[in-house]
């Protein structure tokens, strides 16, 4: 049941960040070990089948992502609250939108507050991983030059295989121009 600035959503999607295996497997040094029992998924992605007070009633049956207070992704239904909820257009698929949500917000925060210009260069360490690639992206769409910084070869094959324009693929360790 929805509560106050709240949504149910239909769960068609679930994902599981890096946390959350980390959790699962023990192995994370950061949080908490949950209660149980325990339902694992931050996000979701499907349809809002109901609404609490306080929200507009148009979300009803609209596709949405979202991010759930902090566990519950993995069960049928999830609530989420109305300020963590984005609306998924009909070109997008909801596994997709599932997958870029946890880290397509923060790549695009980092790029907006950046402001980032055509010409300069930017460093991205972990350019192999999920928020890594996808602020590469960004960054070459905004007209400035990656240096994408990755350890082993499968993942510098990963960033190199994803250029849409050609990579330097010779090590620096001054950088551009130096």
């Amino acid at each position: 049941m929805a509560g106050a600035g709240q949504v149910v959503v239909e769960v068609s999607v679930a994902g599981m960040t890096f946390v959350e295996t980390q959790i699962r497997q023990g192995t994370d040094k950061w949080h908490d070990k949950p209660n149980l029992p325990y339902v694992p998924g931050t996000v979701v992605a499907g349809r809002v089948n109901a609404v609490g007070a306080d929200v507009d009633p148009n979300w009803t049956g609209r596709r949405v992502v979202a991010r759930t207070a902090s566990t519950g992704g993995f069960a049928e239904q999830a609530v989420a609250g109305v300020d963590d909820l984005l609306a998924v257009p009909d070109a997008l698929g909801l596994p997709e939108a599932c997958a870029l949500q946890p880290d397509g917000s923060a790549a695009l925060g980092l790029v907006e507050n950046a402001r980032i210009r055509s010409g300069e260069w930017v460093l991205i360490e972990a350019a192999a991983g999920s928020l890594g690639s996808l602020l590469v992206q960004l960054v070459r769409a905004s007209g400035a030059r990656v240096i994408g910084a990755a350890r082993g070869t499968r993942k510098h094959d990963l960033i190199v295989g994803s250029a849409r324009t050609p990579w330097s693929t010779t090590p620096s360790r001054t950088g551009p121009g130096r």
